[in-house]
């Protein structure tokens, strides 16, 4: 009967020590892809699109395209509904 109890808190053990590795390496391996994601893109960003993250725009210029085709009324608003 001692062996049987032996064995199962050498599993018991085993199961613990497993879920500790797994948890560990969950974590290291997101951060891995956490900062190869981001800090890759940010790198490539700034090396071939440099406008795309800058903070302040340059005066008269913006990205905002009227739309073609369309007028804005209040009769096209109750319309939508």
């Amino acid at each position: 009967m001692s062996i049987n109890i032996a064995l199962r808190r050498v599993r018991d053990a085993a199961r613990l020590v497993a879920a500790m590795l797994q948890k560990l390496l969950v974590s290291v391996l997101l951060l891995i892809v956490y900062i190869l994601g981001f800090g890759l893109t940010s790198v490539l960003l700034r090396l071939f699109r440099p406008r795309v993250l800058s903070r302040h725009g340059t005066a008269g210029e913006t990205s905002w395209h009227e739309a073609e085709g369309y007028e804005a009324g209040t009769d096209d608003h109750l319309r939508q509904a």
